[in-house]
């Protein structure tokens, strides 16, 4: 049985990076990069969820349109799906006529 080699398993490169990282801030620990997400177009739920009730004829580039600032349809799309708002005329399916 041969006995493991574990240090082929990092590149040379990474080594030299790992010098030359620890010559110029003293550590070797990873860099630190927030990850605060994507900004939110749409806040104010309860504002967006009226604004689509008193214009529910409208397609999805016409509300973005008419939205104040800039915005897709895509992200009205995603918004419209957060507040539970669908384009179904019936919420209850169709019953058997024979019945």
């Amino acid at each position: 049985m041969k006995p493991a080699q574990s240090f082929r398993s990092v590149a040379i490169n990474t080594i030299n990076r790992w010098f030359q990282q620890k010559a110029a801030m003293g550590d070797v620990q990873p860099k630190w990069h927030p990850h605060l997400g994507h900004s939110h177009k749409n806040t104010d739920w309860k504002a967006f969820q009226q604004f689509v009730e008193t214009h529910p004829d409208l397609t999805q580039p016409e509300l973005a349109a008419l939205w104040d600032g800039a915005i897709s349809d895509r992200t009205i799309s995603r918004a419209l799906q957060k507040i539970g708002f669908t384009r179904k005329k019936r919420l209850m399916g169709i019953g058997n006529a024979m019945r």
